[in-house]
Order: C-alpha cells, then structure tokens, then sequence
C-alpha cells in the first residue's frame, strides 16, 4: 500500500504592523498608538563618564521614556523626541519666600520651608511631549539635570557636565552608553526600540541645552 503524503494549507491571518505616517512632512495621529494606556513607561539611570560630584564614580542620569506598545509587541522601532531640564523635579515658589508686605523692622511671620525633593509621579518625570508625539509615533525621553531630581552629580548653570549629561542619553538610545535600573544597580537596560535617531527640544533655558549636547557632536542627534 502507497500512503501519499497530504498537505494541510490553512489561511494564516496577518495583521498590518503599526507605522508612523507622515503627510505633507507632518507626523499624523496613528490610533492603534493613541491610547495613553498602552504606553509601556520605563524609568532608568543613564551612566556618564563625568564624576561631578567627586564621590569617584561617574555619575548616573535620571531617565524616564515613554513609548508606544507595539515597540514590544511588534518590534517596531521609533525615533524620539528628547527633553532634559533641571527644573522636572520642581522650583521654589512665592509660597516659600519671605513675604515683603510686612512693617520695616517688624519680625516677618513664619513661613513654609520648601521640601528637599519634590515627589513626583513615577516612573515618567513629566508628561511634558508625551499627548502630543506618542500617539505621532515617537517616543518621548526626559532626563534631570546633573544634581537636580533623581540625578547624582553636581548642578552646575552652562558647566560641561550640562553638555555631556545629554549626550549620554543620546548615547544610550543609540547603543554606546549604559543604561542601568536603579541608581546605583548593575541590571542594564537598553533601547533596542529605538531608531537611533533623536530630536531635542525645549524653551529657555532649556532650550540651551539642546545646543549644550550638538556642541559634543554625538553622532544621532538630528534636530
């Protein structure tokens, strides 16, 4: 007896992957990227290779991205729009000033003494881009200044260390610097979902830091 082999063909169903889309050179809401719950938000430490603060070990930067889900689920790949500031981790306010409406010479009334760090929401320090270009299929980047926020090192006002800090984010998103879970942990992370490609962005002053990081030359650093 002669047993023919039979092929079984069944429909393989495929789903299009999800892809920015660009018209008239502007990015366009995708839908399937436009549900804030989806976002898969990561929170990390970018190492530098300056030591600020003088503690002989280089500094660690505070990270938080903000990306959409299918750079997990279909390894879609996004360039980034990419924030640093020393004020994500607050200010002083009026509130915590000495008031000056008081009589000359009188003892001014006791006032609130702004805390050490201000709590914020994490693992994301700010939401600052995240509504605009994650649902246009970038993902969003925001980093603390040297010594502000959650970021080791000294602050400084124009420093190198304002230069470099971004510059090692930059790094890390294309590949060339590490980038750890915990500020002081060995576990990496790494943006394999990322194009390599980044663009910054800010006003006043941080706005200079944008031109703080093209001053470096680092190679991904595009607008």
């Amino acid at each position: 007896m002669f047993l023919a082999p039979v092929l079984l063909w069944a429909p393989i169903r495929t789903e299009a992957q999800s892809l920015p889309v660009f018209e008239d050179g502007m990015a366009q809401i995708v839908d399937t990227f436009a549900n804030p719950d989806s976002w898969i938000r990561e929170e990390l430490w970018v190492e530098t290779d300056f030591d600020s603060d003088g503690d002989g070990a280089m500094d660690r930067m505070h990270v938080s991205v903000t990306r959409q889900a299918q750079t997990e689920s279909e390894g879609l790949k996004v360039a980034v729009i990419y924030g640093s500031s020393p004020y994500y981790s607050g200010v002083s306010m009026d509130e915590y000033f000495w008031d000056i409406r008081h009589e000359i010479g009188a003892t001014p009334p006791e006032r609130p003494h702004r805390p050490a760090f201000k709590p914020s929401i994490r693992p994301y320090i700010s939401n600052g881009f995240t509504k605009y270009w994650v649902p246009r299929g970038f993902a969003v980047v925001h980093s603390e200044s040297p010594g502000t926020g959650l970021s080791q090192g000294c602050p400084t006002v124009g420093a190198a260390n304002e230069s470099l800090a971004p510059k090692a984010v930059i790094d890390w998103l294309n590949g060339r610097a590490k980038g750890y879970t915990s500020v002081d942990g060995s576990e990496q992370v790494k943006a394999n979902w990322c194009t390599g490609k980044v663009g910054m962005t800010g006003t006043s002053y941080n706005g200079t830091l944008p031109l703080a990081a093209a001053t470096t030359g680092v190679e991904g650093l595009e607008a």
